[in-house]
């Protein structure tokens, strides 16, 4: 892992929740967990997300320990905040698992194929500069994108999933800023 792409106060916060129960049922995804696999940029939040529905007081009662706990929002299946300074979501998200996350301390991380598809997917709703960020690295590092399509499939299986509004959201243009590579690590951006 490159543990370089994310600040001290993010790996102190990962390391705090890693000793919560909160890690039995929630993985880390998200643009954390891309750079943590690539160490291509900066990230400096945590998105956890769980396949299963939990209860929306958990976060709030194993996290209002451990530090200064902001609370944002506060639903069924989502917890929106920050701890001591650094933001941190946990999402349901009931969608499986393709491969079995890695560990990294006592947090899993989902592995890079969940991270491509959720990233799609993240393309598809959204489409911000640094997700055509992550998604580069991720076609250059992991697997192409004629290869990451089934997978999109797979995870969503059962879903009337729209592809072609994600090849559009893939092909679409937006107006960046010009310092599109802002975030980037320059060892990992030789060839961007």
């Amino acid at each position: 892992m490159y543990v370089e792409s994310i600040s001290a106060k993010v790996q102190a916060n990962l390391e705090l929740v890693g000793q919560t129960p909160l890690v039995d049922c929630f993985y880390l995804a998200g643009g954390t967990a891309i750079a943590l696999h690539l160490g291509h940029r900066h990230s400096y939040d945590l998105d956890f997300f769980s396949p299963v529905p939990f209860d929306k007081g958990d976060p709030r009662r194993f996290l209002g320990s451990l530090g200064q706990l902001t609370v944002e929002q506060e639903d069924e299946g989502t917890f929106l905040g920050a701890l001591n300074d650094v933001r941190i979501s946990f999402f349901i998200y009931p969608y499986p698992l393709l491969v079995s996350p890695v560990l990294f301390g006592a947090v899993r991380i989902a592995a890079p194929e969940d991270l491509i598809v959720m990233k799609l997917d993240a393309i598809a709703a959204r489409g911000k500069k640094r997700d055509f960020i992550d998604l580069y690295f991720m076609c250059r590092e992991s697997l192409p994108l004629y290869e990451m399509l089934p997978l999109v499939e797979q995870k969503y299986e059962g879903v009337k999933y729209n592809f072609t509004h994600l090849l559009k959201s893939l092909t679409r243009s937006r107006p960046y800023a010009p310092n599109a590579q802002a975030g980037i690590l320059a060892r990992r951006a030789l060839l961007f």
